[in-house]
Order: C-alpha cells, then sequence, then structure tokens
C-alpha cells in the first residue's frame, strides 16, 4: 500500500451554516449529515489508508481543543494550530513544513473537514490514483467532480488531453481553472461534458508544492522558510534540495512535544526524541525548541500574504493532473446542501425538530431543542440554536454572509 500523509484543512468558519455554526464551533465541527461531525466524517474516511500517525489537522488555535476532543486518536503534535487565518496557501505551506519535518519526500493529500462523500470506497480509490501520480514529485493532481447540475458556486476545471484512461480512474492533464461562472456559462459546462466542479482535494508531493509556492509566491516562501527553520528544518527551495537540519543556534524541534507539567517543571529531565538530526533532547531543552517555534509562528504567520492556493499556484502551474470524481461530493455549502445529503421526509422536508407541520414542503427545519409548528409554509430555511432563530427562503441561503455582516454592523456580535 502506498504511503502518504492526510492533511486535514479545518479552519473555516461556516457563515452559511448560522446560527448552527459560530465562531466558537464553526461547520466542521457540527453534525450535520449523520451522529459524526463533518470533521470526524473526514477522519474516518481515511481508515484503512492512512494510519492517524500520519493524519495531520490544519486549525486555528482556538479549535486545538476541539480537534483533539473529536479525534482522541490523533497524536497531539499532528494537531497544526494557525495564529489566525491567512487563506488555503499559507495553510498549505505550513502542512507542507510539518510533512516535510516526518519525510522529506512524503506525498500529502490536502482534504477539506467540511465535505460530503457518499460513496467512500470509490472515494479511497481515486485518493490512491492520485497519490500514485504524484510519487515521483513531477505532478499536482486534483480531483475534480463530475457535475450533477449547472452550479455557479463552484469555481470549475477544463479537462484537457488524457492520459492515461485505465479500468478504474482515467487521468487528464489540466487544461485551465475557472472561477465561479454565471448560470448560462455553468449550463454550456454542463453541456459540454468537459468540465469538472473544483473539489479544493489535492495530492502532491510536500517538496514540490513547496518549491512552486517559492517561485510563485516569494513572500509566502520567506515567511515559511522562518517557520520552517524554527522548526529545524530548512525547506526545499527551487533547486529542490530535500529539507534537512536547521540552521545552528536554532533549537530542535521535537518530534512530540513534551507534557505541560514537565515543562513547567524546570529541574526536571526526562528524555524526548527530536527532530532528523537533532539526537535526544531533555524536556527542558524540548520545551525550549517549542516555545521557540511558537514565538516564531506569532509572530510571522499573520504578516504572511492572503492568497489561496488554487488562485496563488494551481493557476499558474504546467504540470496539474485531474482526476474525475464519482463519489457523491457535496461541498455542503449551505443549509439548502442538506437535501442532497440526507434523506427527506414524504413531504420534502429535512426536519430535526419535534412539533407538527402541517402543509409543510420542501423545507428544512433544525431546532432538535424546541417544539416547532408550521402551516402553509414552503421553501422555508428555519434554525433554532436555542439563543438565536433563523427564518428565511431557501433561495436566499447562499446570502447568509450579508445577514452575519449585518449582525455585526448592529453590534449583535456576541450572535456570531
Amino acid at each position: 500500500m502506498l504511503v502518504f500523509f492526510a492533511v486535514i484543512m479545518a479552519g473555516g468558519t461556516g457563515q452559511r451554516f448560522w446560527p448552527l455554526s459560530r465562531r466558537d464551533r464553526p461547520k466542521q465541527f457540527l453534525s450535520l449529515v449523520g451522529e459524526r461531525t463533518m470533521l470526524q466524517l473526514t477522519f474516518d474516511r481515511l481508515a484503512g489508508l492512512v494510519p492517524p500517525e500520519r493524519v495531520l489537522v490544519i486549525t486555528g488555535a482556538g479549535y486545538v481543543d476541539t480537534v483533539r476532543e473529536q479525534l482522541p486518536e490523533l497524536p497531539p503534535e499532528n494537531i497544526v494550530a494557525e495564529p489566525c487565518g491567512r487563506d488555503t496557501a499559507a495553510a498549505v505551506g505550513l502542512g507542507a513544513l510539518h510533512v516535510l519535518r516526518k519525510d522529506p519526500r512524503g506525498v500529502m493529500a490536502v482534504l477539506p473537514a467540511d465535505h460530503y462523500i457518499a460513496h467512500v470506497r470509490r472515494f479511497q480509490q481515486v485518493l490512491q490514483a492520485g497519490v500514485s501520480l504524484a510519487a515521483d514529485g513531477r505532478w499536482l493532481v486534483t480531483m475534480g467532480i463530475t457535475p450533477t447540475r449547472p452550479d455557479t458556486g463552484y469555481g470549475y476545471i477544463c479537462q484537457g488531453e488524457l492520459l492515461a484512461e485505465g479500468p478504474e480512474v482515467p487521468v487528464y492533464r489540466v487544461e485551465k481553472f475557472l472561477e465561479k461562472p454565471a448560470l448560462d456559462r455553468a449550463r454550456q459546462f454542463l453541456a459540454e461534458g468537459r468540465y469538472l466542479w473544483n473539489s479544493g482535494m489535492f495530492i502532491w508531493r510536500a517538496d514540490l508544492i513547496y518549491r512552486l509556492i517559492d517561485e510563485n509566491l516569494p513572500s509566502l516562501a520567506a515567511g515559511l522558510a522562518e517557520i520552517g527553520r524554527a522548526m529545524g528544518i530548512n525547506a526545499p527551495g527551487r533547486d529542490g534540495e530535500p529539507a534537512a537540519a536547521g540552521e545552528e543556534g536554532s533549537p530542535a524541534f521535537p518530534e512530540t512535544p513534551p507534557p505541560a507539567d514537565n515543562r513547567a517543571a524546570g529541574n526536571r529531565t526526562g528524555a524526548i526524541t527530536g527532530s532528523k538530526g537533532s539526537g535526544v533532547k531533555t524536556v527542558q531543552e524540548a520545551g525550549a525548541a517549542v516555545d521557540f517555534y511558537n514565538k516564531v509562528i506569532s509572530r510571522v504567520y499573520p504578516e504572511l500574504p492572503k492568497v489561496s492556493i488554487d488562485y496563488g499556484v494551481m493557476e499558474k502551474a504546467a504540470n496539474v493532473l485531474v482526476l474525475p470524481g464519482d463519489f457523491g461530493w457535496d461541498d455542503v455549502g449551505s443549509w439548502p446542501a442538506l437535501e442532497r445529503c440526507r434523506e427527506a421526509e414524504e413531504n420534502g422536508n429535512i426536519i430535526e425538530a419535534r412539533g407538527v407541520f402541517l402543509e409543510t414542503r420542501n423545507s428544512i427545519i433544525h431546532a432538535p431543542g424546541r417544539l416547532v409548528a408550521t402551516l402553509g409554509v414552503e421553501d422555508l430555511v428555519v434554525v433554532d440554536d436555542g439563543e438565536c432563530l433563523l427564518v428565511c427562503h431557501k433561495d436566499r441561503a447562499q446570502e447568509l454572509k450579508r445577514l452575519t455582516a449585518a449582525l455585526q454592523e448592529a453590534g449583535l456580535d456576541h450572535a456570531l
């Protein structure tokens, strides 16, 4: 079986699922399509392919404890905290550094934490095909989703030359990436059959993506390099040299951070395995390395340029392959998406509430702590989280960011 790392991106805010999704409990930590949360389902999909020690979760510093609670199988050092959100290029670069520290030629699959996938075995099959293609360090691989409707909420990928048509997963060159289209153009894309939805799932060697960040986003690469040196590695630059030990004088970043109580005990000694080439470190030395890293990333990361990996690298790269994915994918981007991920009752409603629902059709009602009664309504989203109540038409649910912005302007930040 191919060895690779899974890097789960769990730093989003999920404003389109307000009021259930809040700053302190964003979408990826919610149970929207079943009993398990979106993050847990993403982790579950990797079972049998990637052991927990090769799964990394990139998340906001304020969500580290939540990740630990939801994924107790994950080694604590595999939860990588961002001091603040700087978009996906910075998060990918940070994830690449942590992969490089573990394996200078490691393959990493970048997977959003908040997507729904119905057919897990097929997803695993496509993922393994992508890892195989990425393993030699030549290709950036992305999963494109075969469209089922003319959706204007996704970016698109135009398929180019067919490179391989195996019995399981065809492989295409990417001709170009396209931004979210108007409806007429989305209909054209669907009719032509050469366009796929951009899923935001990628597979590549960590050293390759880091070199391409260095080529295309030099200011981002400079900041990442400083963070890398604080971790005890020199990340690969344009010359393609693999990661190596960091600069002399910087504390060796440990493979496993020492326990908090050991770090606090200044006169207590113990041994901890350091990063490659660092040898065995005392608890005090390891604690100093972690503190040094935290100081560096807290200073450097907020100043990194805010840019997506799609715009910053993928749209400019020539060595990109796409694997069509037909595994029942949805990005669960807003409340109406639940109709594609959950089974509706006889009147087309998705209901998680107790009460009576007379002449109520094609609505989404989520109020598990309330008794709800509706009469003569259709195409509504009704959500009550115990503190805030949302009522909107399904056709306007994509505009919830407008609503959360209006709440902020009205001085109602506590509701966000």
